[in-house]
């Protein structure tokens, strides 16, 4: 399993750290941003942001495919999602 982080948006294409979030969501790498810009995306009324731990793509077959149902996990508060 490999740790993503979700990122929803309350308003489409809200703007925050250069980039326009969806209310569709996006998965991310913890590298996209700097640890500053997570705690800014993480603390932004607008966004909802979600730690997923998502299958290792060589492991299990379907990985990373964009219709695959959402991925349980915690939110940033350390609530269960799903």
């Amino acid at each position: 399993m490999t740790q993503k982080i979700r990122i929803v948006a309350k308003v489409e294409g809200f703007r925050r750290c250069g980039v326009a979030h969806t209310t569709e969501g996006r998965v991310h790498d913890p590298g996209d941003f700097s640890h500053e810009e997570w705690e800014r995306l993480r603390a932004e009324p607008n966004l909802v942001v979600h730690e997923i731990d998502v299958p290792d793509e060589e492991s299990e077959p379907g990985a990373g495919d964009k219709g695959a149902a959402p991925v349980k996990g915690k939110a940033a508060g350390g609530k269960a999602t799903g």
